[in-house]
Protein backbone atom coordinates (compact mmCIF):
# COMPACT_ATOMS: atom_id res chain seq x y z
CA UNK A 1 0.00 0.00 0.00
CA UNK A 2 1.34 3.42 -0.99
CA UNK A 3 0.90 5.03 2.42
CA UNK A 4 2.68 2.23 4.27
CA UNK A 5 5.57 2.25 1.78
CA UNK A 6 6.08 5.97 2.27
CA UNK A 7 5.97 5.56 6.06
CA UNK A 8 8.58 2.79 5.86
CA UNK A 9 10.92 4.90 3.75
CA UNK A 10 10.97 7.52 6.49
CA UNK A 11 11.02 5.20 9.47
CA UNK A 12 13.49 6.34 12.09
CA UNK A 13 14.34 9.60 10.36
CA UNK A 14 13.91 12.60 12.61
CA UNK A 15 11.50 15.29 11.39
CA UNK A 16 10.74 13.37 8.20
CA UNK A 17 7.57 11.46 9.01
CA UNK A 18 4.96 10.60 6.41
CA UNK A 19 1.43 11.41 7.49
CA UNK A 20 -2.01 10.55 6.24
CA UNK A 21 -2.32 14.18 5.17
CA UNK A 22 0.71 13.69 2.89
CA UNK A 23 -0.92 10.71 1.23
CA UNK A 24 -4.20 12.59 0.90
CA UNK A 25 -2.48 15.53 -0.76
CA UNK A 26 -0.62 13.31 -3.26
CA UNK A 27 -3.76 11.33 -4.14
CA UNK A 28 -6.09 14.33 -4.20
CA UNK A 29 -8.45 13.01 -1.54
CA UNK A 30 -9.49 14.22 1.89
CA UNK A 31 -7.66 13.07 5.01
CA UNK A 32 -10.85 11.36 6.21
CA UNK A 33 -11.26 9.42 2.98
CA UNK A 34 -7.65 8.24 3.05
CA UNK A 35 -7.87 7.32 6.73
CA UNK A 36 -11.00 5.26 6.12
CA UNK A 37 -9.41 3.63 3.07
CA UNK A 38 -6.38 2.60 5.10
CA UNK A 39 -8.64 1.05 7.75
CA UNK A 40 -10.53 -0.86 5.07
CA UNK A 41 -7.31 -2.05 3.44
CA UNK A 42 -5.91 -3.25 6.76
CA UNK A 43 -9.07 -5.16 7.58
CA UNK A 44 -8.60 -8.88 7.20
CA UNK A 45 -12.27 -9.66 6.77
CA UNK A 46 -13.33 -11.30 3.52
CA UNK A 47 -16.87 -10.13 4.15
CA UNK A 48 -15.82 -6.49 4.07
CA UNK A 49 -14.15 -6.88 0.68
CA UNK A 50 -17.50 -7.91 -0.82
CA UNK A 51 -19.44 -4.94 0.56
CA UNK A 52 -19.86 -1.43 -0.74
CA UNK A 53 -17.50 1.12 0.80
CA UNK A 54 -20.34 2.59 2.87
CA UNK A 55 -21.46 -0.77 4.25
CA UNK A 56 -17.90 -1.95 4.86
CA UNK A 57 -17.25 1.17 6.97
CA UNK A 58 -20.42 0.49 8.97
CA UNK A 59 -19.23 -3.05 9.69
CA UNK A 60 -15.80 -1.80 10.76
CA UNK A 61 -17.33 0.78 13.09
CA UNK A 62 -19.45 -1.87 14.80
CA UNK A 63 -16.30 -3.94 15.44
CA UNK A 64 -14.50 -1.06 17.15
Amino acid sequence: MFHNEECSKRSGKRNDKWRISDTAKILGHSVGYVSESIKLAQSDSRIISKLSRENALKVLKTKL
